[in-house]
């Protein structure tokens, strides 16, 4: 979670990681409020079951490729 930038990174199993905005009020369903996503195994090969954010980089731990660094980009 990047509470300053209200940004959502969850493990989202076979879809990888998504990230959301989580800023205002939550209600309902929250597919509009997707950012991105990145799938780190590939469409066919990915099973991603934990992320954290630290340090300017996004780690996904995946069942099926392994642990995975990946880069967060700050826009504003």
């Amino acid at each position: 979670m990047n509470e300053r930038r209200q940004i959502l990174y969850a493990a989202y199993y076979n879809e990888g990681v998504v990230a959301l905005d989580v800023s205002g009020e939550l209600h309902g369903d929250l597919a509009d409020r997707l950012i991105g996503r990145i799938r780190p195994g590939g469409p066919e090969g990915t099973y991603t079951w934990g992320v954290m954010l630290a340090r300017g980089s996004l780690y996904a731990a995946d069942i099926l490729t392994g642990l995975w660094q990946v880069g967060v980009e700050e826009v504003e």
